[in-house]
C-alpha cells in the first residue's frame, strides 16, 4: 500500500488491483486507529509523503510474502505461553507444529467470519469486510450461520414452551 492509496478526507484507503488476489479495486475505510498509526511511521507530514507505506526494512521495498511469514512466526512465538521441558516443547495454549504455531494469517479471516456471523450479520457485509468479490465464497461461513440460527430457534422454544409446572 502507498501513501496515495490513502484518502484522508474521505477517511477510506485503496487497494489497486495489481495488489489485489481478485485483482479489482478494492476499497475500505480508513479507521482513526490505522490513520494514528501511519501518521506515527515518519515525522514528514502525511500530505508530504510519497511512496510504500510499510516498508521491507532490508530489502528497501515492497514486504514478501516470505517476510510477512518470517515476522508472523515471531509474533505466534512471543504470544504463546508454553515453555521448553526437557527439550520437548509444552504448549500452556495454542497447538503448535513442529516447533511453530499451527495459527496461520489466515485463520485470523476465519475467525472474522465466523465471529461476525456468529453475531447475525449477513453474508452481504461479511463479504465486503473480507474483501470477497460475490457471497459464493464467503458461503462456507453459512454452516456457521446455521448452527448459530438452530441454538436461536431452540432458545427460542425453550422460552415459548409450557414448563412442565404450569397447567395448559
Amino acid at each position: 500500500m502507498e501513501y496515495r492509496d490513502l484518502n484522508i478526507d474521505s477517511m477510506t484507503y485503496v487497494i489497486r488491483p495489481e495488489n489485489s488476489k481478485v485483482r479489482k479495486r478494492m476499497e475500505y475505510g480508513l479507521s482513526s486507529e490505522l490513520l494514528d498509526n501511519i501518521i506515527a511511521l515518519s515525522d514528514v507530514p502525511l500530505d508530504e509523503r510519497s511512496g510504500l507505506i510499510f516498508v521491507a526494512r532490508f530489502a528497501g521495498g515492497k514486504i514478501s510474502g516470505n517476510g510477512m511469514h518470517t515476522h508472523w512466526k515471531k509474533l505466534t512465538k512471543l504470544a504463546d505461553s508454553g515453555r521448553y521441558d526437557n527439550g520437548k516443547y509444552v504448549s500452556k495454549t495454542i497447538p503448535r507444529s513442529d516447533d511453530i504455531l499451527s495459527l496461520r494469517i489466515h485463520d485470523i479471516r476465519h475467525m472474522i467470519g465466523n465471529t461476525l456471523v456468529s453475531n447475525g450479520k449477513t453474508l452481504e457485509e461479511i463479504a465486503a469486510v473480507l474483501g470477497h468479490t460475490n457471497t459464493r465464497i464467503t458461503q462456507r461461513y453459512s454452516q456457521v450461520r446455521r448452527d448459530v440460527s438452530d441454538k436461536a430457534l431452540d432458545d427460542f422454544m425453550s422460552i415459548v414452551r409450557p414448563k412442565e409446572s404450569e397447567d395448559v
